[in-house]
C-alpha cells in the first residue's frame, strides 16, 4: 500500500462508485486520500525511523509468543528449556497466529483459546492447556480490553467536552 498508494486510492474510488456502497462513498474516498497522505509521510521518514518501527513490532510479537513459552514452563517444569524445544513451541505459535488472522471474531476471541489448547497439548499436562490459554489471553489481550474500557470513556468525555461545536474544528465548515 505504501509503494503504490494510488492503486489503493483507485480501488477505493471504484468501490465508492458502486451503488451498494454509495452510503459509505465519502468515507471510502477519504480513506483513499489518507492512504496517499500516509504514504507521502512515510517516505519522508529516514531509515532509522523505519528500523525502530520494525524492531518495536518484532519485539511486541515476540513478547506475546515468549509469554506463552514462559507459562508452559511454569505449569510443566519438565519441559526442556533448551533452545530447540522453545524454538519449536515458538514456531507452533507463529502458525497458530497465522491461522487466527482469518478468525471471524474480533482479536480471535474464543478461537485463540481453543487453538492454543490444541497447539500446546504435547507440552502441558492434560486439562492444564485451557488454564494456560486463559492466563495468556488475560495478560496479553483481555487485560488491555479491560483497561481500555475503564480509561477510554473518561478520555472521550474529556475530548468531547472541550469542543463546543463541530464548527470549531479546523477544516469543518457548516452551512448557515
Amino acid at each position: 500500500m505504501l509503494i503504490r498508494p494510488r492503486y489503493a486510492k483507485t480501488t477505493l474510488g471504484w468501490l465508492a462508485a458502486r451503488p451498494i456502497l454509495k452510503r459509505w462513498s465519502p468515507r471510502l474516498l477519504l480513506l483513499g486520500e489518507e492512504f496517499e497522505l500516509a504514504a507521502r509521510e512515510m517516505r519522508l521518514r529516514d531509515w532509522r525511523y523505519h528500523l525502530k518501527v520494525v524492531i518495536g513490532t518484532v519485539g511486541a510479537w515476540t513478547s506475546k509468543f515468549v509469554m506463552i513459552n514462559c507459562l508452559i514452563i511454569a505449569v510443566a517444569p519438565s519441559i526442556p528449556v533448551d533452545g530447540a524445544t522453545q524454538a519449536f513451541i515458538y514456531a507452533r505459535l507463529v502458525a497458530m497466529f497465522t491461522i487466527m488472522a482469518f478468525s471471524p471474531t474480533p482479536g480471535g476471541a474464543g478461537l485463540a483459546e481453543l487453538a492454543l489448547v490444541g497447539f500446546i497439548a504435547d507440552y502441558v499436562p492434560r486439562g492444564v492447556g485451557l488454564v494456560v490459554a486463559l492466563l495468556w489471553r488475560g495478560m496479553a489481550y483481555y487485560g488491555y480490553l479491560l483497561t481500555g474500557a475503564i480509561i477510554v470513556p473518561g478520555w472521550v468525555a474529556a475530548k468531547v467536552g472541550k469542543r463546543e461545536s463541530p464548527a470549531d474544528e479546523p477544516g469543518v465548515h457548516t452551512i448557515g
